[in-house]
């Protein structure tokens, strides 16, 4: 496991110098899709592996689904696990295209760790934990959350700053849901089957490149920013996961789990 306290105490020095702005050395970052209310994710160097052995934090895959169906109700849950998160109330009323998949599916919503249990006041001298704890990237009012809170100096909003950041970012789950609802398709949805058609059986799913390629689907990129609030990946993202032959991705979140875990420790003793 990666020395976390050396990595924050690094940290330290560097928002001495630049409180607002995340300029993190050694830390690389992907807009997801190409859409320019999107937001930028941040995340570590890291290396593929092949993994031989199954993550403990991954539950039993009941059924095979079709790439569509794996994508759709990956997203739709996890749109569904956000409005649980933040109070919110379900806006997708129809969809034709996966009428019949959801009156057969009896789609359950992940159980949710309450965003407002986190402290995030603790991590304004700590602009590293955009990558921990991704919902601090999200944009808010132009700016990203982090950059927000440090430039109004509102770190004690910073609970409903992350909430209104997650509900502007589920409305744009919902706009591709209703895209995916009318015609099948959506920008998300074509990246993630050109990446299974092209990328997932050769050996770029386990190279250093990897890691923003599939960051840019938007699936991917909501498990990374719901790692901090489930208790793990469902059925239909795993099915997508499988897909892609990134059995790796299970372990980066474990790992940032694990760094969240030692990250409790850390800030406790501050």
């Amino acid at each position: 496991m990666k020395n976390i306290y050396l990595l924050f105490t690094a940290t330290l020095i560097v928002s001495c110098a630049t409180k607002s702005q995340l300029n993190l050395k050694d830390v690389k970052s992907v807009k997801v899709t190409s859409k320019e209310d999107r937001s930028v994710l941040y995340f570590k160097d890291y290396t593929p592996k092949k993994i031989s052995r199954k993550i403990a934090s991954i539950k039993k895959i009941d059924e095979q689904m079709s790439d569509a169906n794996s994508y759709f109700f990956s997203l739709y849950s996890q749109y569904r696990t956000i409005n649980k998160l933040t109070h919110t109330k379900d806006e997708l009323n129809i969809c034709p295209q996966f009428h019949n998949e959801i009156i057969i599916s009896k789609i359950k919503n992940s159980s949710v760790t309450a965003h407002d249990n986190i402290n995030y006041r603790k991590f304004q001298s700590t602009p590293y934990s955009v990558i921990t704890h991704p919902s601090l990237a999200l944009n808010y009012k132009n700016e990203k959350v982090f950059e927000y809170l440090s430039e109004k100096g509102l770190w004690a909003n910073a609970k409903e700053v992350v909430k209104s950041a997650l509900i502007e970012h589920n409305q744009l789950n919902l706009l591709e849901l209703k895209s995916l609802c009318e015609s099948g398709f959506s920008e998300g949805f074509y990246a993630y089957k050109n990446m299974v058609s092209y990328y997932s059986s050769n050996t770029f799913a386990f190279s250093k490149k990897s890691m923003p390629a599939f960051l840019k689907i938007p699936v991917l990129a909501n498990m990374l920013i719901l790692h901090n609030f489930t208790d793990g990946i469902n059925n239909y993202e795993d099915n997508v996961i499988t897909s892609l032959n990134i059995s790796w991705f299970k372990s980066y979140l474990d790992d940032l789990k694990s760094e969240v875990d030692d990250e409790k420790k850390y800030l406790s003793l501050r």
